[in-house]
């Protein structure tokens, strides 16, 4: 992982909490279409939903575009860099 020096602001921490709670608690298999209608997404989707959200604040921070996408250091807030 590569340090860019560059964190979240706090209302992005926030919004980011909700969809890692969402993708936390996300089947990773719909069973039925209620279920899905219920969940709205399966758990690969939302993490995937996730880490989309990640890159595009790192990117309104200023960072460069990069192949795979910024993550995130949960502890600093820090946007990191595979």
């Amino acid at each position: 992982m590569k340090h860019t020096g560059v964190f979240a602001t706090e209302e992005e921490i926030q919004a980011l909490s909700v969809l890692y709670q969402r993708a936390s608690q996300s089947p990773v298999t719909v069973l039925s279409s209620a279920d899905g209608r219920k969940y709205n997404m399966q758990s690969g989707e939302a993490w995937d939903y996730l880490m989309r959200k990640i890159h595009k604040y790192a990117r309104a921070h200023g960072l460069p575009e990069i192949p795979g996408g910024y993550g995130m250091d949960s502890e600093t807030r820090e946007f990191l860099e595979a």
